[in-house]
């Protein structure tokens, strides 16, 4: 009769042998005997994804920096391990292995002991066939076919792979209307001398159900009706799983609830329909918050906001804030309506008012705009608006009044997750706003552009080396530079911008040396980020810019260049950044040095 042999998957078998491999626990040694110490070496290991997680699971590693009680114990140890081994190659398609294992004793005292394990793990076995079949089902489901889920079917039989499959089959099912379906058994069997496996995997579905009531628990100010606009399903449509996770996402970006769930019963009703439950709490509505900042040449920086969620009971929100430093005294009113029309859509106002004594220009500006703001996908999202924008300045020292119209435009793209600490991903924003107007009475038309990009790689699996770009072009299409009000014109240099230069320092100046922007801009930089402990890192960085009065750079030969370093704490509220950056080639007025310091990364 031919052998049938059952396959042996890793992460099911490692589990139990991990969980009681331990058998020393059976015996009492004396803390006066003086541990063995040991190395190891394993042979034979067909490529270097089993090396790594030989590593992770075999006793003979796990144990080795405490070493052994005897050279008896640790014999023990690695016999117990190769069972472990085998589960861990069969796993991978390598179905009769064979282990073996010799333990050679120190030579000395003072010497340490060898375990080599000998591994031939054989061909690897081939899964020819893996059927899903699905039982109790009602009405019968749509087939599954396991290949289409991922699984190695005409290639190796790897038992990652096959779970895999399996779990997808019973997320489809989920999403389809079995709301309750549940993987049950899996049986197999591998034919030695075809060196092939058949695997059935067999998934309790149960009966099919369509969306029911849903209803609030928890809920005091915020209305029912303005949650309900998140919903993706309406009440008789067919059960979705995929939905509730995202619901509850959805939720959880409001910001109004300090704890949520969503959930279905934990048993299935008798009915059709299957109702989904929110649980909420609501947090407090208002939330104050204050920054400070520093930087060399405008000294220090005070800021702070009051805002104040679900004013009329759909998570209208409203904030006011402002900034105070030696230049520049800002004061803003922003109101935001959610869900405004249809899903995912914003109504936003913003007014602001600002007061300027810088070297590039003073006087005071105010700002007004009003616009729609969509969030097309879950990374991407866009905005649509008219604004109007007064300013009485000093350029100069000349007076300049303008009064400008425009409809404001956006795209951004952000998969960063973390907004003060990014650690991976990207992210990106255009900002463009056709003006016309007058300045001075005299009529004028431009169109003003801002795009940067950002990206975050980690260079480590912990994640404690981080490297940071970054990139900004702009641009103003005009006849002259003077049609344009100085605080729409384009500066670079500073904490924000290129560090080791004043801020808007870099590009064109006036008669009086003083900067005056430009029409095109262009910076560049990047950053190595080190955290070298759970509350502390460093940065070393460089950063490049130029500004020009061409509508593209023309004049590279200004382009100027900084680096630097600094130290991170990272606080509960997120890095605490200071930095000392120094200008490349550094001419007469320049200091030798700006300092900065701030609350979260420059980019």
């Amino acid at each position: 009769m031919r052998p049938t042999f059952r396959l042996m998957f890793a992460l099911c078998a490692l589990a139990g042998l991990i969980g009681c491999g331990d058998d020393e626990s059976f015996f009492e040694v004396e803390d006066t005997i003086e541990p063995v110490f040991y190395d190891v070496e394993v042979e034979g290991l067909p490529g270097s994804t089993i090396e790594a997680q030989s590593e992770a699971v075999l006793q003979i590693y796990r144990q080795q920096a405490d070493g052994a009680p005897s050279v008896g114990f640790l014999r023990r140890r690695a016999q117990d391990d190769i069972a472990t081994m085998a589960a861990l190659l069969r796993s991978r398609g390598f179905m009769i292995p064979e282990i073996s294992v010799e333990v050679t004793d120190p030579e000395s005292e003072a010497g340490r002991a060898l375990v080599v394990m000998q591994v031939d793990p054989g061909r690897r076995f081939q899964l020819a066939e893996h059927r899903i079949a699905i039982i109790n089902a009602a009405p019968e489901p749509v087939p599954v076919q396991a290949e289409e889920l991922g699984s190695p079917v005409g290639r190796g039989a790897i038992a990652e792979e096959i779970i895999g499959a399996e779990d997808a089959a019973v997320a489809f099912l989920r999403r389809s209307g079995y709301a309750y379906a549940t993987f049950v058994e899996r049986d197999s069997e591998a034919n030695p001398a075809t060196g092939t496996v058949t695997v059935i995997s067999t998934i309790d579905a149960g009966r099919r159900y369509d969306f029911g009531q849903l209803s609030f628990s928890g809920l005091e100010d915020v209305e029912q009706s303005y949650l309900e606009t998140y919903l993706g399903w309406e009440q008789g449509e067919r059960f979705n799983a995929a939905f509730l996770p995202t619901l509850e996402e959805d939720y959880a970006g409001t910001s109004l609830f300090s704890s949520l769930t969503v959930s279905i019963p934990e048993e299935p009703p008798a009915t059709e329909q299957i109702p989904v439950d929110v649980a909420v709490r609501e947090r407090l509505p208002r939330t104050f918050s204050l920054g400070l900042r520093f930087d060399t040449d405008v000294g220090p920086e005070v800021g702070g906001s009051v805002t104040h969620r679900n004013l009329g009971g759909r998570n209208e929100t409203g904030t006011i804030g402002g900034t105070v430093n030696a230049e520049v005294q800002t004061l803003a009113l922003d109101y935001r309506v959610p869900q405004f029309l249809r899903d995912g859509q914003d109504l936003v106002f913003h007014t602001e008012v600002n007061r300027f004594d810088q070297d590039a220009f003073s006087g005071q500006s105010y700002g007004a705009s009003v616009g729609l703001e969509r969030q097309v996908s879950r990374r991407w999202r866009a905005g649509l608006g008219v604004a109007f924008e007064y300013s009485d300045i000093i350029d100069s020292g000349n007076p300049q009044e303008s009064i400008l119209v425009g409809p404001p435009v956006f795209v951004a793209y952000d998969s960063a997750r973390n907004r003060l600490d990014p650690r991976n991903g990207a992210r990106a924003r255009i900002d463009a706003s056709p003006y016309t107007g007058t300045v001075d009475q005299e009529s004028v038309a431009f169109l003003r552009f801002d795009g940067r990009l950002s990206t975050y790689r980690r260079l480590d699996p912990g994640g404690e080396f981080v490297l940071a770009l970054r990139g900004r072009f702009g641009g103003i299409v005009t006849n002259s530079i003077v049609e344009v009000p100085a605080p729409l014109r384009l500066y670079a240099g500073g904490g924000s911008s290129v560090r080791g230069f004043a801020t808007d320092s870099i590009g064109p100046t006036d008669g009086r040396g003083d900067p005056r922007g430009g029409v095109s801009v262009i910076e560049v930089g990047g950053e190595i980020r080190w955290r070298f402990s759970e509350n502390f890192g460093a940065a070393f960085f460089t950063e490049a810019g130029v500004v020009d009065d061409s509508q593209t750079p023309e004049n590279l030969g200004d382009w100027r260049q900084g680096f630097g370093a600094g130290l991170r704490f990272f606080s509960p509220l997120g890095p605490i950044r200071g930095d000392i950056a120094s200008p490349v080639e550094r001419r007469a007025g320049e200091d030798p040095f700006q300092i900065y310091l701030s609350l979260g990364q420059a980019f």
